[in-house]
């Protein structure tokens, strides 16, 4: 981001630069009111220029800034939902794995399996009960009440880390993170002095949410969804009011089209149309196959007279002539086709009205 924002104000200043030296120029060269004129206009273009880029470039810039936002916050809200973590150790938890490189779906994953894991420790038997019971982590405070699950899963993690890597340690994690226990070794190796450094650090640089912004985030994202369904209703709205509209012009156009098919089907002059085309259609076979025999007697021609075989040559001419002289047939015949068609169509229906003036004077 930091570099797209850098090439963008480079970008401007050499784009500044020409615009204002091309200003001097006219300002300099102005020698008349319409010179000044030009500058001044000059001057104003420059600067809504200017203004126009650094609002697009400034919205670009903050629409990244609330991208951000709503990922970062958005993944706590996700994982704090599915655990019943504080909003605090979520962010603690997820700002830390994200500094050590850990996949957050896989720190997700993790968070939700411990807080099933702990669910199911409650009743106190059982594998995830001895997993806890193992590590020397109590599920309840000095009161009898429940610990918050984030600070249980961050005494779990310490006791992990001061366990030897080896088979004991691998699997009390997998008990208690599932699978995602050997994906987040990383993080369960560390000890707890560095887990103390890096959740100061993701303190310092504001990786720590509260309550307040999961609260704006969420305001947000409603906010979102209602101005999308508000644009929705618009629309439909319009469609509603134009619907009727629509309906009478399917009306005519459907009167139309039937009408239309009808006359297909029983008009005389479209069935003699159809069988003129079909007939040229038929007849453009031979054409372009002779077309295609004439370019294919050229190659041969041009063949024979670069390899001097005179003979090839002579039968090439003959068979480029033969093709050509089919070509011309062919065309004579469309058009003999179009004329017989015309004739016969123009013949049939005058017996046709001949036959209705007889039958009418009898």
């Amino acid at each position: 981001m930091a570099d797209t924002n850098l090439r963008f104000v480079l970008k401007a200043k050499d784009e500044a630069s020409r615009a204002v030296s091309k200003v001097k120029h006219e300002i300099g060269g102005a020698s008349g009111g319409l010179s000044k004129f030009k500058a001044a206009g000059a001057v104003a273009a420059v600067g809504i220029g200017l203004a126009v880029t650094a609002a697009v470039a400034l919205y670009g810039a903050l629409k990244k800034c609330l991208n951000a936002f709503t990922d970062y916050a958005g993944g706590i809200a996700k994982v704090q939902k599915l655990t019943g973590m504080s909003v605090k150790s979520t962010s603690q938890y997820m700002g830390v794995t994200k500094l050590m490189g850990i996949e957050t779906t896989q720190a997700t994953k993790a968070a939700t399996m411990f807080a099933k894991t702990m669910y199911a420790a409650k009743k106190g038997t059982g594998a995830q009960a001895d997993a806890f019971k193992a590590l020397g982590v109590t599920l309840k405070d000095t009161h009898g009440k429940t610990k918050e699950m984030g600070a249980v899963m961050m005494e779990a993690r310490d006791a992990l880390s001061k366990m030897p890597a080896g088979a004991e340690r691998t699997a009390l994690s997998m008990k208690l993170f599932g699978k995602g226990g050997t994906e987040m070794m990383k993080w369960l190796s560390k000890s707890p002095e560095d887990m103390k450094k890096l959740t100061a650090t993701v303190t310092k640089l504001g990786g720590v949410m509260g309550e307040d912004a999961i609260d704006k985030m969420g305001e947000y994202k409603q906010q979102q969804r209602e101005i999308g369904f508000a644009w929705q209703m618009i629309q439909v709205n319009i469609g509603m009011r134009v619907i009727p509209a629509f309906i009478l012009v399917g009306k005519y156009m459907l009167i139309g089209v039937t009408y239309l098919n009808q006359y297909v089907l029983k008009s005389k002059a479209f069935a003699v149309a159809m069988d003129i085309i079909v007939k040229v259609i038929q007849s453009m076979v031979p054409i372009i196959t002779a077309v295609f025999k004439v370019i294919a007697g050229l190659f041969k021609l041009w063949t024979a007279i670069m390899t001097g075989n005179w003979r090839a040559a002579w039968n090439a001419i003959k068979g480029i002539a033969k093709s050509a002289l089919d070509g011309i047939r062919g065309l004579v015949g469309i058009w003999g086709r179009l004329v017989g068609s015309a004739l016969s169509a123009v013949w049939t229906g005058i017996k046709n009205k001949a036959r209705s003036a007889w039958v009418r004077g009898r």
